[in-house]
């Protein structure tokens, strides 16, 4: 109730001029099918600048998103991929997120769980593992937590706008671009049963070499920019790229099993990055694309995860606009909607 009551607070702030070559669909409901894949990984690094790298099995999975004026929901459930569950082993997850969008700004943020990693380089445990097993090293017992959220500000909101690309609740018929700036917000925490270094290696890890459980908190301040071009006369197909690096501070710990407890790591600078690439058509009613969209974190000189990890979003949709029942709109237009 306090972020609505924000919200409609804040829209005199932001009211919109005059928007060339933007249509809007803000009053309409958009319904969109999605198809997506989606993957964590975090890594630690050794003392000779060897990365040793966990990651989850590609999640794949089909749901639906609704979009309406400046709320955006998505969700989706995980399909049964037991081929790729023989090699890299089953990964559960459970993931939501949602965003808010205005012309002049938007807020995206997500929350995911995984559970179930492998060891994407087997070699460091035998350089003939995967060739005699068949499968990468598997830890069913390693979980992870991630939230991400960042808000930026768009500064050329007239000519540009961030909703046509990422959810179709406008169209952009002139290519035209824009600087971002804003802020974010990063939370990661991973733990296992036991150490997360095999223990061969534990001599070229020797700082993380008896960790089982590392928790990191980041906070940036990023500057990026984003690009659409309409690529038809009819304006209504795309391509959209963007990329928003910010740099910030990373506070992290870890449990440590020799110790059994706790220890503080060095505070230090951070990389928090957005990267995006979209392709799509935008008609009047009916629209469809594939979009690519990855978080990275990366703190020099640090063997910890999950201060640097990535996570990747890959999504098909499909998707139509509805006009509301006036009595509808009536009733949404009571919370800020």
């Amino acid at each position: 109730m306090r972020v609505v009551v924000f919200v409609v607070l804040f829209l005199p702030l932001v009211a919109v001029g005059q928007r060339d070559h933007i249509v809007s669909f803000r009053d309409k409901l958009v319904v969109t099918s999605v198809l997506n894949t989606k993957s964590e990984s975090f890594d630690f690094t050794s003392s000779t600048d060897q990365s040793l790298e966990y990651s989850t099995a590609d999640i794949t999975g089909f749901g639906f998103g609704v979009d309406y004026k400046w709320l955006t929901f998505e969700f989706t459930k995980r399909l049964s991929s037991k081929g790729s569950d023989e090699v890299y082993g089953h990964t559960e997850n459970f993931g939501i997120g949602f965003g808010f969008t205005m012309p002049k700004w938007y807020f995206r943020n997500f929350f995911e769980i995984y559970s179930g990693y492998h060891l994407t380089n087997p070699d460091f445990i035998d350089f003939n593992y995967l060739d005699s097993t068949g499968g990468y090293p598997y830890r069913p017992d390693i979980s992870s937590v991630r939230y991400y959220a960042s808000w930026n500000w768009v500064f050329n909101d007239e000519n540009y706008s961030s909703m046509a690309s990422l959810w179709q609740l406008e169209r952009q018929e002139k290519s035209a671009g824009s600087w971002v700036a804003g802020g974010t917000y990063s939370y990661g925490s991973a733990i296992g049963d036991s150490a997360f270094i095999p223990a061969i290696q534990k001599p070229n890890f020797e700082q993380a070499s008896n960790w089982r459980e590392v928790s990191s908190r980041s906070i940036a301040a990023n500057v990026g920019y984003q690009y659409t071009f309409v690529l038809s006369d009819s304006r209504k197909w795309f391509l959209h790229i963007g990329l928003t690096p910010g740099l910030g501070m990373n506070w992290s710990n870890a449990f440590d099993e020799s110790e059994d407890d706790y220890v503080d790591l060095p505070t230090r600078a951070v990389f928090l990055t957005e990267g995006r690439f979209i392709v799509g058509y935008n008609g009047d009613q009916w629209y469809f694309g594939v979009s690519s969209i990855g978080y990275s974190s990366f703190a020099a000189g640090a063997e910890v995860s999950p201060v640097s990890n990535f996570n990747s979003y890959n999504r098909l949709y499909l998707g139509y606009r509805f006009t509301l029942p006036k009595k509808v709109e009536e009733s949404l237009n009571i919370i800020g909607l």
